[in-house]
């Protein structure tokens, strides 16, 4: 399995924004990474960060700008 630095070396990713592409490399390194969790901390996690990753959410491109997104958190068991 190739690293995230060598695909994006090999799909000759550059760029004159660093921090364009560090953002880009980030983004890659945290799919490249992502594992299925079935097993989960039982600690509460801070209402700025859901929001935070929601608001990410809502700018993922959609088919025709759609934006079918639903969100529901649940803060308790």
């Amino acid at each position: 399995m190739k690293k995230p630095t060598a695909i994006l070396r090999e799909l000759n990713v550059t760029s004159n924004d660093n921090s364009e592409e560090e953002n880009t490399m980030q983004v890659y390194t945290a799919a490249w990474r992502r594992r299925t969790i079935r097993k989960f901390k039982q600690r509460r996690i801070p209402y700025r960060v859901i929001k935070k990753m929601i608001r990410g959410a809502t700018r993922s491109p959609s088919a025709a700008n759609m934006q079918p997104w639903k969100f529901l958190v649940v803060d308790k068991k």
